[in-house]
């Protein structure tokens, strides 16, 4: 298992490695915006060129990878930010097919207007003119593509429901949120959440350049009669914020300003063993906390209990460079932070040290600038064998449909259109323990065999040679002679026991004779 990291300037594009030195270069990538790159399924990436009304796709997987364009999807203007939402109707009796592409891709504009394409037939699901005021600077989806959030520099954070931008032609967003007076910059859902919204959990933290993150319990619209979530609490920082992510297990955010990023832990410690949540609501109220960074020679003489009483918080300085983006590992121990000069620096958390600096591959002396995109993508090392079966049957005539400019009419009946879906093979029946306890207990062993396996460290298993089995007689005079070491053992313990009942009685008369 590795983790691939996907960077982008303004004018270059890397693909790199976390735990390995491999780094190559994608060729004819110009990117002007953030969140303007997005992965697409586990083979492709989108990149939105900047002052180009084009997409170039790369292949970045399997046997046909390259540092090329794999193709040039041609647009109706310009877009400045990307994201797909998976299909919620996932087979699991198949296996992942080589062709497989997301159910929607959405595109914005600068002027804030969205885009809803289906990335299997290419048709032009909707348009909404006038999403955001201004420039979108986020798109994601939630609770399994049901929803879709958009945050843009009209400082303005929206909820849409996905079923209502595809059907509708005219789609009224769920909720607005406006509690910011600048543009937001980022914005990250909790990884806790479940399918429906009233029993998800979900939580929204969303950052801006007016220094504040906010945090919202998205599970509460559904209670409330307005459909507005409810603001559990909002941080302030003296600092414009550039960047917001999240741990993996939601214990702690990091915040990436213009002089570093900071570590904020939602489970905050106050003293000794005692923890508070800080994403949960006091006495029904929203808490308004404000941030100031801990420092060693002060980490003696502060008291976190009186500042948390008075509404202070502090919280640790991770690096001290210039955040444009950046993005936690799979297990919550590094960092990756992408700076104003076009480095990702890989930092360790608890040492905040930096293990390892990335940056573009290029021979030219031009400025490449901040970085723009930071994308991680867990990689699984398959079977050597399996890869080798499978690249026979790989098309590289496989191409993603061109999305179309104009509208798709629904309202017409009867119409028809293709759609380009490839299904993998289908997986193995699984065996249940109490169906077939021995199929159940070799399934395990593959898995396992190819587990271990996964990593390049090759595993045989030796079957020991069993002893020749004995005659009858001979484990008859076995048993026989088992039941007469019992017996003895027997007898032994019976006169061990008749003696130490003795000795007692003695020793209690002893007693009363004393007394």
């Amino acid at each position: 298992m590795d983790e691939q990291v996907i960077f982008t300037t303004n004018n270059t594009g890397s693909v790199a490695s976390i735990h390995s030195f491999e780094q190559s270069t994608l060729r004819q990538c110009t990117v002007g915006s953030r969140n303007s790159a997005v992965r697409v399924g586990d083979k492709y990436l989108f990149v939105a060129q900047a002052q180009k009304a084009l997409i170039n796709v790369y292949n970045l997987s399997g046997p046909h990878k390259r540092e090329s364009v794999e193709q040039r999807l041609p647009l109706p203007e310009v877009l400045s930010c990307l994201a797909t939402l998976e299909d919620p109707r996932c087979d699991t009796n198949h296996k992942i097919p080589d062709f497989n592409v997301p159910y929607l891709l959405l595109g914005s504009t600068g002027s804030g207007k969205l885009y809803i394409w289906e990335l299997n037939s290419g048709i032009l699901l909707g348009v909404k003119p006038l999403a955001h005021y201004q420039a979108i600077t986020k798109i994601q989806s939630i609770l399994q593509g049901k929803y879709i959030v958009t945050s843009g520099a009209d400082a303005r954070v929206i909820i849409w429901q996905t079923s209502d931008l595809v059907s509708m032609s005219e789609p009224k967003p769920v909720c607005i949120l406006h509690d910011h007076t600048l543009p937001v910059t980022d914005f990250q859902v909790s990884s806790t959440n479940g399918d429906f919204l009233s029993l998800s959990g979900t939580k929204l933290f969303t950052v801006s350049e007016d220094g504040t993150l906010r945090c919202y319990d998205l599970s509460s619209m559904a209670r409330s009669k307005t459909s507005q979530p409810t603001l559990i609490a909002t941080f302030t920082l003296p600092l414009a914020i550039t960047a917001l992510t999240l741990d993996p297990a939601d214990r702690a955010c990091y915040i990436g300003t213009a002089e570093g990023c900071f570590s904020l832990q939602l489970f905050y410690k106050l003293s000794g063993s005692k923890l508070v949540n800080l994403v949960q609501l006091s006495d029904g109220k929203a808490r308004i906390f404000s941030l100031t960074e801990s420092s060693m020679e002060l980490k003696a003489t502060q008291d976190r209990e009186k500042l948390y009483a008075i509404g202070q918080l502090l919280c640790e300085k991770v690096s001290s460079t210039a955040v444009t983006c950046f993005e936690i590992s799979m297990d919550g121990t590094l960092l990756l932070v992408g700076d104003s000069e076009g480095k990702v620096s890989v930092t360790e958390i608890y040492s905040k040290q930096i293990l390892r600096t990335m940056q573009p591959i290029s021979t030219s002396q031009t400025i490449h600038g901040g970085v723009t995109n930071l994308i991680i993508d867990t990689q699984l090392n398959a079977n050597q064998n399996e890869v080798g079966a499978d690249s026979a049957k790989v098309s590289p005539n496989a191409k993603i449909p061109s999305l179309q400019r104009v509208i798709f009419d629904s309202s017409k009946p009867g119409q028809l259109h293709d759609i380009f879906h490839q299904v993998g093979e289908e997986n193995g029946s699984t065996s249940l323990c109490l169906d077939d306890f021995d199929a159940y207990a070799d399934q395990l062993r593959s898995q396992q065999s190819i587990i271990s396996q996964s990593n390049g460290a090759q595993s045989t298993v030796l079957i020991a040679e069993q002893e020749p089995s004995k005659d009858s007689s001979a484990k008859d005079q076995e048993i026989a002679d088992l039941k007469d070491n019992v017996e003895s053992l027997k007898s032994a313990y019976k006169e061990l026991r008749e003696l130490h009942e003795k000795l007692y009685q003695e020793h209690e008369k002893l007693l009363e004779t004393t007394i």
